[in-house]
């Protein structure tokens, strides 16, 4: 994609993120809707497709960080720079936790 990436977006936004592996977890704010709506257009613009946000980016009631979260998939850009063995240590430590 020749425009900032959803992750990119979020993180300068000052948008809270978190991830499960590949995934991007971010909270439903004001703000975060604004972002993931301009991405969408863009997204469809970009490749013709109409960019479904619930079905892209659903929704799910964060029970540890607590309110409404949209989860992207396979979004979470630092998942694809690390190794998976550096993400699966991140990802038991902080389930542990």
């Amino acid at each position: 994609m020749n425009t900032p990436s959803l992750y990119q977006r979020l993180v300068d936004a000052g948008v809270q993120i978190e991830s499960h592996y590949s995934d991007l977890h971010f909270p439903v704010t004001e703000a975060s809707n604004i972002i993931l709506a301009e991405y969408a257009a863009d997204w469809t613009e970009e490749f013709g497709m109409t960019y479904n946000i619930p079905w892209m980016c659903p929704t799910f009631l964060n029970k540890v960080e607590g309110g409404l979260w949209r989860s992207a998939a396979g979004a979470y850009e630092p998942f694809w720079g690390a190794s998976k063995k550096e993400v699966a240590i991140s990802n038991e430590t902080r389930d542990k936790g």
